[in-house]
């Protein structure tokens, strides 16, 4: 089972939007290898997301949202035009799952239904060590401390102001398979949450789970 895991100061939380990217939805993803899925939890490939994204891949944004309802967060590629519109899933007891869409043109382009977890006993000792390199720290503060390199993908959610960034993992001794790093920066600028997420896909620089 692909794990993830939000931890904040002394506490763990389950993920709202994970913003980490490794499971890819279905449609023509533009997203490197489809990483925006993984921010948000893990893929679930049943017949609703893939009748899902047969309906909704190619229509528009109002479409999309006339559909599935209102997003419950929309994300901004800064380094790009692209969107992501996360939804709630109707009749979802636990409430879990969440529909994924990417938009790039004012068109969906990927559609993805996403299960939200945590497992905090699975990476407890790796956040131990992760977590003060990065909690209260600038996002320069946080790469240099970390050593893995410039953030794959960068969003901010149109909702908070609040900024994500997603790494390759692969340095972290403590994660015996690769996984992404994802930081949430709060307004300050300043990390506020940190996640881990295992790779199922080959990124763009050969990782994979």
């Amino acid at each position: 089972m692909k794990k993830s895991c939000f931890k904040t100061g002394r506490g763990t939380i389950v993920a709202g939007f994970v913003l980490a990217i490794a499971w890819p939805g279905f449609g023509c993803s533009a997203t490197p290898v489809g990483f925006a899925v993984s921010l948000a939890g893990k893929a679930v490939n049943d017949i609703d997301a893939q009748e899902r994204s047969k309906e909704l891949v190619g229509t528009s944004v109002a479409n999309a949202d006339g559909k599935l309802g209102t997003p419950v967060e929309v994300f901004s590629d800064t380094r790009g035009s692209r969107t992501w519109r996360l939804y709630n899933v109707p009749n979802d007891v636990l409430n879990k799952s969440r529909y994924l869409t990417e938009v790039e043109g004012g068109r969906v382009i990927a559609v993805s239904k996403v299960e939200q977890y945590s497992d905090p006993v699975a990476y407890e000792a790796a956040l131990a060590v992760l977590e003060p390199k990065v909690m209260g720290k600038s996002p320069s503060e946080c790469e240099a401390n970390l050593g893995m390199g410039r953030s794959l993908l960068t969003v901010r959610s149109q909702n908070t102001g609040q900024t994500i960034r997603l790494y390759d993992a692969r340095v972290v001794k403590e994660l015996q398979s690769p996984h992404y790093c994802v930081l949430r920066f709060g307004t300050s600028n300043t990390c506020e949450k940190i996640n881990l997420v295992e790779a199922s896909t080959p990124s763009r620089d050969g990782l994979a789970g």
